[in-house]
């Protein structure tokens, strides 16, 4: 995933977000697989450029929020 996303989402960083979704639906949820996928999201994150790890892990989603609530 590292090596097909991270050239694209470091040269239009504002355009990504990495979210979970269903996390909170009975029959999606398994207690070992949300840790693998909270294990996964901060590995990926962490690897990207530190400049544009905020904006892609939260800043981006506040802002779509925002613009939704409007």
């Amino acid at each position: 995933m590292l090596a097909r996303w991270k050239k694209r989402i470091e040269a239009y960083p504002e355009k990504f977000l990495l979210a979970e979704s269903d996390r909170w639906y009975r029959t999606h949820y398994d207690v070992d697989m949300s840790g693998l996928e909270d294990e996964f999201n901060r590995s990926f994150i962490g690897a990207l450029d530190p400049a544009i790890q905020k904006q892609v892990a939260y800043e981006n989603a506040e802002r779509l929020l925002e613009r939704v609530g409007q």
